[in-house]
This record gives structure tokens, C-alpha cells and sequence, in this order.
């Protein structure tokens, strides 16, 4: 390579910077609102044909009979998961949302219904999320998730058994 002209990332980053660029340059032009409505409404599909929640009413003992998913916190250039939580709580699942740690690992915690977070998840003797819906940057044709490169939801870094 000739001077001025090396790369600000290293080769196997390219993508992702690629993909962050193209998704943030795409934003301004994205209708949010109908985004959180589309990603809450295929995500209520989702929970109908696997038959995980029901319409609750009513408060829960803890660790009950109630369905648990997880799902990320958006940030603001990624897709909404406002509406996503809201839709999960008011069909009385438990949501619970990670942390990433310094480490890159994942703490997880209980997402309130209010939006707020709760108490951490203890991951041995709780009940195992049955859904867990990631954050992606992309995915190719195969249906590989291409994330953010930290490698927090690689499987054995997520704490869930059995997943």
C-alpha cells in the first residue's frame, strides 16, 4: 500500500465499518415509529406460531410459569425495541435485556414493564429465556448474524444453558 492510503480499520473490520455506514446513512430516512411497530408486530407473529405467551393480566410471582425472552436495548442508530419490550410485557413475558461488561461478557437483567430495569438475572436457577432476540449489523444469505465483532452473544458467552 502506498503512504496515505492504509486502512483505518483492520482487514476483517472492513464490513462492519461498511455496514455501520450504510446503516447510519439510512436513518434519516427511516420512519422509527413504524420500524418499532413492524419489529414488535413479527415479533407477536413469532410468539403466536411458537406458542410462547398468552394475553395476561395481573402480577406474577417471581420465576413462575411466565415465559422469559431476551431482547437488547436499542441505541439510537439501531432498531427500535421500545414497542418490542412493551408488546412482550403486555402479553406477560418477562423480558430481560444484557449489560455488556467491561470484559465483553453479558450481564443480564429484568426489564420492568415501566421501562425501567430490575434485579439481575441469575442464570443458574432462573428460568431459561426460550427466545432470545440479538441485535444484528447484518446477516449474509445463509442467516449468519453479523454483530458489532465483541462477540457478546456468541453462545458461550451469554450464560444461558441449553439455548
Amino acid at each position: 500500500m502506498s503512504q496515505g492510503t492504509e486502512p483505518t480499520a483492520a482487514p476483517d473490520k472492513w464490513p462492519l465499518d461498511s455496514c455501520r455506514a450504510q446503516r447510519r446513512s439510512l436513518l434519516p430516512q427511516r420512519d422509527r415509529d413504524a420500524d418499532a411497530a413492524a419489529i414488535a408486530a413479527t415479533a407477536g407473529a413469532l410468539l403466536d406460531a411458537l406458542s410462547l405467551a398468552q394475553e395476561r393480566t395481573g402480577e406474577h410471582s417471581p420465576y413462575d410459569d411466565q415465559p422469559c425472552v431476551a431482547i437488547y436495548r436499542s441505541l439510537p442508530h439501531e432498531p427500535p425495541t421500545q414497542a418490542l419490550a412493551e408488546m412482550l410485557n403486555s402479553r406477560g413475558v418477562r423480558v430481560i435485556v444484557p449489560e455488556t461488561l467491561p470484559d465483553l461478557d453479558l450481564e443480564w437483567r429484568e426489564l420492568l414493564a415501566d421501562g425501567s430495569k430490575g434485579p439481575g438475572w441469575v442464570m443458574r436457577g432462573s428460568p431459561q429465556p426460550r427466545l432470545i432476540l440479538t441485535p444484528a449489523l447484518s446477516v449474509d444469505h445463509t442467516g449468519t448474524r453479523l454483530g458489532q465483532g465483541g462477540g457478546c452473544y456468541d453462545l458461550n458467552r451469554t450464560g444461558f444453558s441449553g439455548v
